[in-house]
């Protein structure tokens, strides 16, 4: 064609430009961060309404910290709409203590929704990326696609809510949220 634009490709190009727009609006986080003390309000308290925050207290010495790096690495890829932070934990908490890394909090409007404190809390030495997606799923950090995703060799990764006993919470943790957002912000 000569002088002339072909209309269809005109048409098809614009289609082009405005999906690769929405893919990127809908693509806010999609990577593991790490922040400092300063960055914890701006990143965390302040993070967007809605946005929920997965804030992972680690030390690089501590081997289950790395493996959850790993694994967080490859989830904040999967759920792009999940912030996923790293802070040192002495950075985060001064004088928290080494036996309760790892030490993973979730977020939402400036609030701790969820904790998991320790190896066994977050599912131990041997956790796989897909098990950690289903606690964290049931934790209500992000929506799992398909059920699929919720079973590893043909069983639940994690007994279902409707098939555990009904839990009470005592009160007798001593890093409970209300416990652990002082001691974050003092």
């Amino acid at each position: 064609m000569t002088g002339k634009t072909n209309p269809s490709r005109v048409q098809h190009e614009g289609l082009r430009v405005r999906r690769r727009g929405r893919r990127r609006r809908r693509r806010r986080y999609g990577q593991l961060r790490e922040i400092q003390r300063e960055q914890y309000v701006r990143e965390v308290t302040c993070a967007p309404t809605g946005v929920k925050v997965l804030l992972h207290l680690y030390h690089p010495s501590v081997p289950m910290c790395s493996l959850l790096n790993r694994h967080f690495t490859q989830l904040a890829a999967e759920f792009p709409d999940t912030k996923f932070l790293m802070i040192l934990a002495q950075q985060c908490v001064p004088n928290y203590p080494a036996s309760h890394l790892p030490t993973l909090f979730m977020y939402e409007s400036g609030c701790i929704l969820s904790s998991l404190i320790g190896e066994q809390a977050c599912g131990g030495r041997d956790v796989l990326p897909s098990e950690l997606k289903w606690m964290l799923a049931q934790l209500g950090a992000f929506v799992i696609d398909s059920y699929q995703d919720l079973y590893h060799g043909g069983m639940p990764i994690i007994m279902p809510c409707s098939e555990q006993e009904d839990y009470i919470d005592d009160h007798s943790d001593p890093y409970d949220n209300i416990e652990t957002e002082a001691l974050i912000h003092s």
